[in-house]
């Protein structure tokens, strides 16, 4: 892995950033910007389910014109800013993924997979390129070297394209031609989570990270403003789509991410390497740390030292959330989440996984989107999550990384945007800035103040 370096904020007048973003979006480690190789989305399995039909992808050079969304700097007289493509273009990661596979790092990783160049392999393209491996679905612009361009979250536009920006037209209308309906922080989390976590068709197993390939983590909001918006959350987008409010934003992305993890245990594909558990399901860092630390003197095993544990992070996050938000949701769903150890362990975990995403999908999630996200809400929230941060030792650092955004994330929402907690939270993004010498009780310090200020 590369080493880590600090994340500096954007600050182009072009992007569209929030104040309150910017400052937050200084304080994130790269660890989350995915050790410098990127990892990105391609959404055209979710164009096609969202539209029934498969259509062509046009490429990122039919956005670009400057009467659409290629103008240098905002405008005013629309909607839209119809500076999205150069936002993209200029400043935003997703442009540079294909551009990523030809450093020497990839280019290793591609050595030691046996794969050629990253450039021309299925397996990287799948998530580093806005990928159409059928020629005859790809329109005249469409260029892999695009990398994860505007098709790649809105949809292969071939039959919206020309009619979505009619004044006849309605959201319903260009939806059935093939745009994706991004309205629902569901499938914005789904999108990104189709390579951030991993379908059956494309995944990170534990083969690759060998090779070299960062491990995967996710968290909707803050994930959402490491990228430069093209958009600003005004009246008008209110009044066409909602509000954003980055603790429904947390909580709904933490829930997507766990009915994928809970996907991925599920799949004959993904969970197996041969006759072994593929373990890239487990946490990296119960068999990478020294064993001269003495965790074994202050951790918790729950009665299963020794045994691999499966990564939870992001579904204690959601028994931690549900505790505030519906406690009795919050007992049952713990309930689930025990058994799915306990059943895992004895080697018959499938079915409890599969059960308990189902539980997510159509039980947890439509009860967390009637939920009113008000600022005391997210301050309970808050509280919940620092308070086990402060008070659960030798976190994994998969999970301390969870707590990291959570914090950063809920604070976001709290009467103050988060900023009287600024110095605290970069306090306690510091403790993570080595995922490789984490220090534990460092992490578990930094908490500690935070619940403090609390």
């Amino acid at each position: 892995m590369q080493p880590r370096m600090k994340i500096i904020p954007n600050r182009c007048s072009t992007a569209g950033i929030l104040r309150s973003e910017t400052s937050r979006k200084s304080r994130l480690p790269l660890s989350l910007f995915m050790c410098g190789v990127l990892i990105f989305c391609a959404a055209s399995s979710t164009a096609l389910a969202q539209s029934g039909k498969e259509y062509k992808t046009m490429g990122a050079a039919t956005c670009a014109s400057s009467n659409c969304h290629g103008s240098v700097s905002p405008r005013n007289s629309t909607n839209v800013m119809q500076n999205e493509y150069t936002t993209w273009y200029k400043h935003g990661a997703h442009a540079q993924a294909y551009k990523v596979l030809a450093n020497a790092d990839s280019k290793r990783i591609g050595k030691h997979l046996g794969i050629g160049s990253p450039q021309s392999a299925p397996l990287c393209l799948e998530c580093h390129a806005t990928y159409v491996p059928d020629k005859s679905k790809r329109g005249r612009r469409y260029r892999l070297s695009d990398g994860v361009g505007c098709e790649s979250c809105h949809g292969a536009a071939e039959a919206y394209l020309e009619t979505h920006t009619a004044k006849t037209a309605t959201h319903a209308d260009n939806v059935k031609r093939g745009l994706i309906d991004l309205v629902s922080l569901e499938t914005r989390a789904k999108i990104c989570l189709d390579c951030h976590q991993g379908t059956d068709d494309r995944f990170v197993n534990h083969r690759l990270i060998g090779a070299g390939h960062p491990r995967l983590t996710y968290e909707l909001d803050t994930y959402g403003i490491l990228q430069p918006n093209h958009w600003e959350v005004d009246k008008d987008y209110v009044n066409r789509k909602a509000a954003y409010n980055p603790a429904r934003a947390w909580m709904l992305g933490q829930l997507m991410r766990s009915a994928e993890m809970l996907a991925t245990i599920a799949s004959p594909k993904r969970s197996k390497q041969g006759a072994l558990p593929d373990l890239s399901l487990f946490y990296c860092y119960n068999c990478h740390h020294s064993l001269k630390e003495d965790q074994w003197k202050s951790r918790g095993y729950g009665g299963r030292p020794g045994e691999l544990h499966l990564n939870a992070s992001s579904m204690l996050m959601v028994g931690l959330g549900l505790d505030v938000l519906n406690p009795a949701l919050a007992e049952s769903y713990n309930a689930g989440l025990k058994k799915l150890h306990s059943s895992y362990a004895a080697g018959s975990g499938v079915a409890s996984a599969k059960s308990l995403r189902g539980v997510i999908l159509k039980e947890l999630v439509p009860a967390v989107n009637s939920t009113s996200f008000k600022s005391s809400v997210a301050t309970g929230l808050l509280k919940k999550v620092v308070t086990y941060g402060a008070n659960t030792p030798y976190l994994p650092y998969e999970t301390a990384e969870q707590v990291a955004m959570a914090v950063s994330a809920l604070s976001s929402a709290t009467s103050g945007k988060g900023t009287q907690y600024s110095t605290l939270i970069d306090g306690i993004y510091d403790a993570l800035a080595d995922e490789e010498a984490f220090n534990a009780s460092r992490f578990t310090s930094a908490m500690q103040k935070m619940k403090a200020k609390l």
